[in-house]
């Protein structure tokens, strides 16, 4: 089982786990409890400038995209699901921090937009 620990907004701290931001939710940020790193913002945000200045390029699929993805990987999911020990509770909470991300980060800029 994952276990999250909050990190409170005024520590301005983003966690990085695996090299992505960690997902945020209530005006938190959430990090595994075990260590990991922990970015400023500023310093997450200096890394993907410095990533694009380097010649990095920063791809952010269309919906469309992200959907016909989606369908392609099916057989990969089920098959997940099917063979690996406790597959379909991993995916399931895979799926459910994926939610939960893309409410937080879909409320947060409808907030910053009004």
């Amino acid at each position: 089982m994952l276990t999250w620990a909050p990190v409170v907004d005024e520590q301005r701290e983003v966690p990085v786990h695996a090299g992505r931001p960690a997902p945020r939710r209530g005006g938190r940020f959430l990090c595994p409890a075990a260590g990991n790193l922990r970015l400023t913002e500023a310093q997450v945000d200096q890394a993907y400038e410095d990533f694009v200045a380097g010649g990095g390029d920063l791809y952010v699929p269309t919906p469309e995209e992200k959907a016909a993805f989606k369908e392609a990987a099916a057989p990969v999911y089920d098959w997940f699901k099917g063979n690996v020990g406790r597959g379909g509770e991993i995916f399931g909470a895979l799926e459910e921090a994926v939610a939960a991300a893309e409410a937080d980060i879909n409320a947060n800029r409808s907030a910053d937009l009004n």
